[in-house]
């Protein structure tokens, strides 16, 4: 390559060869360091001088330009005054002047950011090093020749001086980064990003300034640094380890928003990693562990949060050394949230315990069971203050943990205590649950028998009493109890069989006047206030609550119910956790048809496919005629009663117009004048009463 088209960083200097010894820099006195740098100055200023005066004539208007034209005119001079490689060192002025239009405000501060963004990137900076200071070098490197030395200097001064160049371009930016107005913060973040990207200067500063825009108070620049991270850990994977760090670090900050982590850990669930990667993986799950229990402990967890870190704990465990000796320290506390927080926290912090079950963890097995069981009952009973999603998260983590058990006592125990909860549940909680119980029969056939009381292994004793007698006959019986109370108690020893408590008389005097005595042995029958479902005993009760929610108020708990009690498939289109609230009931009643869908824009659409998909049913405004045009059998069941009201009120109408047109008919008849006359009110107030009538229908 010829001279003339080398860059300055690619000339290879004189410089002496120093032995390791002499490679080690002394500490050099600071007088002898002072009077190197100021000849160096001195020299540059020299050089840079004569070659001012030799220039030609387009060269000199190109220098006047830079001086005396518009800043368009002043730019595009420095530009191309730069652009040369070998004229390059003599006119780091001219960028001097850009970096001082970048402070600028308007299209001229773009344009200047623009053009040195350029220089950079492709003219001034070395690709695949760091510039250094002329402070920083070791002096012994200076040959002896004059001229030799004076040629070192000359380009450790230019290093130099670009150095400091790009440090006050990069205040710049920094500070437009934090501006009020939203275009100049944007191309600020741009021009960040394609520095740090293809300039390795500065590249702690670039990387810090780029991650805290994840904290804007403009989503639309935090979302942009998210996307122009996510871009240099594909073009530059080395980097992951410095980025995640950094990442670290700004999660981890006081007063730093949810919003904020949101965008953190998004970036880091979408880092690409490998087999041949082991501490990472590992690092990336101790950060998200570390992130939930913050969050959780501040009471800041969002439904996005946690999806996020549930996206990264799956993407990063199969890649993970399984080592949990540095994640041990994080059970205790996801426990304590899955004991005592609030609902939606408590269903978030099993589901990360539930992806280190699924990976192997036997120790937390039984633990997590527990926990989940405990959960169930802890269902919130007035769930129209809760929305759709958060419910579906805690049925999506119920059918999976059951999906996953193997042990189907524990599942019948989980069965038994999501029916329990049902009797006291809104009919979108009782629809959804009924649709998992129906979806776990399906999938275990060896529960079927446990939908009728002859598949319960071991029936509970019972003893039924006539009904209450009188006092006389009371008295009676107590008599002969206390005269013999060894045969009581041999008699009702025979029927508990293993019971462990001896029941004194005094008791059984009491246990008689009951109507109704449950005899039995606390070893074989179910405990529905077990802490452990493994000890609930469950196999030992059939499933009868199914029986009552087939008699259940709402049409469709009832029909779901006789699907589960069949064994027969729920077939249902929408989402019974939104379609059977009770928003949606009233939503019967507003009689609206559903707005047109308008064209939209390519925004729109992409904006539209990022949130999350409605699955309400969709349904036909009652008071329209497609809906009572519809045969009745395929409505349905939890429209029928509307169905049916507005069906009546139809026909009534119809009724009344054919009566009414009978009336016409009659009356173009011949009818005296004087009936006429007479009847003028009556037809007035009749039209009336036609006219606005509300109609009732049985």
């Amino acid at each position: 390559m010829d001279e003339a088209d080398q860059a300055w960083h690619e000339i290879k200097l004189p410089t002496k060869r120093l032995s390791l010894k002499e490679q080690v820099r002394g500490s050099d006195s600071v007088a002898s360091i002072q009077s190197i740098v100021e000849e160096a100055k001195g020299l540059y200023s020299r050089k840079v001088a004569s070659r001012k005066g030799s220039l030609s004539g387009e060269k000199k208007w190109l220098e006047q330009m830079t001086k005396e034209g518009t800043s368009h005119d002043r730019i595009a001079a420095a530009t191309v005054s730069l652009s040369t490689p070998k004229q390059l060192p003599y006119n780091l002025a001219h960028l001097s002047d850009l970096i001082s239009l970048c402070g600028r405000s308007g299209h001229t501060s773009r344009k200047a950011t623009d053009a040195l963004i350029e220089l950079f990137t492709e003219k001034v900076m070395p690709p695949d090093r760091k510039l250094k200071a002329i402070t920083t070098r070791n002096f012994k490197e200076l040959p002896d020749n004059v001229r030799e030395r004076e040629e070192v200097l000359f380009y450790w001064q230019v290093e130099d001086v670009i150095k400091g160049l790009f440090s006050k371009f990069l205040d710049i930016l920094k500070e437009g980064s934090s501006s009020s107005i939203e275009t100049v913060k944007g191309y600020c973040i741009k021009a960040i990003y394609m520095l740090l990207t293809k300039v390795p200067e500065e590249e702690r500063s670039l990387l810090t300034i780029l991650v805290n825009k994840l904290g804007d108070i403009i989503p639309k620049m935090a979302t942009r640094a998210v996307h122009y991270l996510l871009q240099l850990l594909r073009d530059h994977p080395t980097m992951r380890n410095v980025v995640v760090k950094e990442l670290e670090s700004f999660m981890f900050r006081k007063n730093n928003t949810v919003k904020a982590q949101h965008y953190a850990v998004t970036v880091l669930s979408q880092i690409m990693l490998s087999r041949a990667d082991h501490e990472l993986p590992q690092k990336l799950l101790e950060l998200y562990f570390a992130i939930f229990s913050k969050a959780a402990a501040d009471q800041n967890l969002d439904n996005r949060l946690v999806n996020s870190i549930l996206t990264g704990i799956r993407r990063a465990f199969p890649f993970s050394r399984h080592e949990t000796t540095n994640m041990e320290k994080y059970y205790t506390p996801l426990f304590s949230i899955a004991a005592v927080s609030a609902f939606p926290h408590r269903v978030a912090a099993l589901t990360i315990i539930f992806q280190l079950v699924e990976k192997g963890e036997k120790q937390l097995v039984n633990r997590f069971y527990n926990s989940l069981y405990n959960l169930v009952l802890a269902s919130p009973i007035n769930t129209h203050n809760m929305t759709a999603s958060k419910l579906a998260l805690f049925f999506s983590l119920l059918y999976k943990a059951i999906k996953f058990d193997d042990d189907d006592a524990r599942v019948l125990a989980f069965l038994h205590r999501l029916l329990q909860v049902c009797l006291q549940q809104r009919p979108s909680y009782v629809c959804g649950a009924l649709f998992l119980v129906s979806e776990v029969l399906k999938d275990n056939p060896s529960l079927h028998p446990h939908l009728t009381k002859e598949g319960q292994l071991v029936a509970p004793s019972t003893t039924v009493m006539p009904e209450k007698k009188g006092e006389q006959e009371e008295e009676e019986e107590d008599e002969a109890a206390e005269a013999s109370s060894e045969d009581d108690l041999e008699g009702f020893s025979s029927v508990a069989g293993k019971a462990k408590k001896v029941v004194k008389k005094k008791a059984v005097r009491e246990l008689v006047r009951k109507n109704t005595i449950l005899l039995y042995a606390e070893d074989e029958v179910y405990d529905p206030n077990a802490r452990n479902p493994c000890a609930a005993r469950a196999e030992t009760e059939y499933l009868w609550i199914i029986d009552k929610l087939c008699r259940h108020y709402h049409p469709s708990v009832a029909q779901f119910a006789f699907h589960v009690k069949d064994i027969t498939n729920i077939s249902y289109e929408g989402d019974p956790l939104e379609d059977f609230t009770l928003q949606a009931f009233l939503d019967n009643f507003s009689f609206k048809n559903p707005k047109k869908k308008h064209v939209q824009t390519i925004r729109d659409d992409m904006n539209a496919a990022l949130r999350r998909p409605s699955t309400r049913r969709q349904t036909i405004a009652h008071d329209a005629g497609a809906f009572t045009d519809l045969p009745a059998s395929k409505v349905d069941i939890q429209d029928a009663y509307m169905f049916k009201y507005f069906k009546g009120k139809k026909d009534k109408l119809l009724e009344l117009q054919q009566a009414e047109m009978e009336d016409m008919e009659s009356s173009e008849e011949g009818i005296p004048e004087e009936a006429v006359a007479q009847d003028d009110d009556a037809a007035s107030v009749d039209s009336f009463t036609r006219k606005y009538v509300k109609f009732s229908y049985d």
